[in-house]
Formats: structure tokens, sequence, C-alpha cells
């Protein structure tokens, strides 16, 4: 209201006006009031939250360096498991090797059992004795 519609008011009414004005006042303090409770709780909640979030990420910081961790050691395990794989590969290629050898040596022994021994009238060829070794370590080993 203007200056001049104050002043044409009666007493009565302006002290109205004041009353009215008043418990607005009073109205709108409380409001704050409960407004500002309400803003401490939700402030205190999100405190409380915060802080939990803040352990939960502690952890699941822990929990990725462990992952990351456990990630390094499978890594360094499949390359201890290939190189095993790769001995292992030139061990089984010697085996073979070694079998083949052994094979070919009992072939040769028995081609030469089996041959007439016109050439060793009498005598047991020294080759004899080492080629009856080599059998019994291919028996026993």
């Amino acid at each position: 209201m203007a200056t001049r519609e104050l002043h044409r008011l009666k007493r009565r009414d302006l002290l109205k006006m004041l009353l009215a004005q008043c418990e607005e006042t009073e109205r709108l303090q409380q409001e704050t009031e409960e407004m500002q409770e309400q803003m401490k709780v939700a402030l205190e909640n999100y405190e409380r939250l915060k802080k939990k979030l803040d352990v939960k990420d502690e952890r699941l910081n822990q929990k990725d360096s462990k992952i990351a961790e456990l990630r390094d050691q499978v890594k360094a395990l499949l390359a201890e498991k290939e190189a095993g794989e790769e001995k292992l590969h030139k061990i089984e290629v010697s085996f073979y090797q070694c079998k083949e050898i052994f094979e070919e040596i009992q072939k040769a022994a028995e081609r030469y059992m089996t041959k007439p021994k016109k050439h060793n009238a009498g005598k047991e060829p020294l080759e004899l004795g080492r080629i009856i070794s080599i059998r019994k370590k291919q028996n026993y080993g």
C-alpha cells in the first residue's frame, strides 16, 4: 500500500493490519524453523550416508587392488603353465626320439640274432652282451 492510503486508514484498521502482519511473520518464522530442522536432519543423514559410502568406497578400492593382484598371479601362473607345457613337449619329443632309437636297436638285435653265425664261428659276439643289456633296460625302465 502506498503511504497515502495508510494515512487514510483508521487506527483500528492499521492495528488489524499490523496484527495480521505479525501473525504472518510468526507463521513464516515457524515455517523457517521447521525447514531449518528438516535441513539439519537432512544434513545429518547426508553426512551419515557419506561416511558409509566412504567406507564402501575404501572396501571397493581394496577389492579392486586385490583383483588386480590376483590377475597378475593368474598371468604368472599361465606363463608358468605355458613354460611347463613347452618343457613337457620337449621331453615328449625326446622320449619319442629315444623310443625310435631303441626300436632301431631292437630291430638290429633281432636281425643279428636271426643271422647265421658264419662270421663268428664259435664265438659269442661282444655286441650281443650290449644288446641284451639294452633289452633289459627297456624292459625295466
